[in-house]
């Protein structure tokens, strides 16, 4: 068997720890893309969530009108009667 060539291996070494590294390198920035992510996903739920309960407090409020309104018919329609009664 012949001798292995020491300076291919050596060589092949510092390449792979070289990609190695620059492969970590590339792991940690991905990390730090996809907390910003997350971050950017809280950040948007918490205004989605605002906004449901702004139009939460919108519905109340046409509903809280509604009702009043149509009492407002009712005793419109109760001074009618009492007026016609008259």
């Amino acid at each position: 068997m012949s001798e292995p060539d020491l300076t291919l291996i050596g060589r092949t070494v510092l390449e792979t720890r070289d990609e190695l590294r620059l492969l970590r390198n590339d792991v940690a920035g991905m990390r730090g893309e996809f907390a910003g992510m997350r971050d950017d996903q809280t950040v948007m739920i918490r205004m989605l969530q605002a906004r449901e309960a702004e139009i939460d407090l919108m519905r109340a409020l046409e509903q809280r009108y509604a009702g009043l309104r149509a009492r407002m018919v009712e005793f419109e329609q109760r001074l009618e009667k009492l007026e016609t009664a008259r």
